[in-house]
């Protein structure tokens, strides 16, 4: 039980930061069209 929740912190916390890096890049690219 212990393995299967830190997996799925794990996860969860790969998924924040993926979440965060797509949306820095789209900032990123709005401002140089911009």
């Amino acid at each position: 039980m212990n393995k299967f929740i830190s997996r799925t912190g794990y996860f969860i916390g790969l998924w924040l930061v993926g979440v965060a890096a797509v949306s820095i890049v789209g900032l990123i690219i709005r401002a140089i069209l911009n």
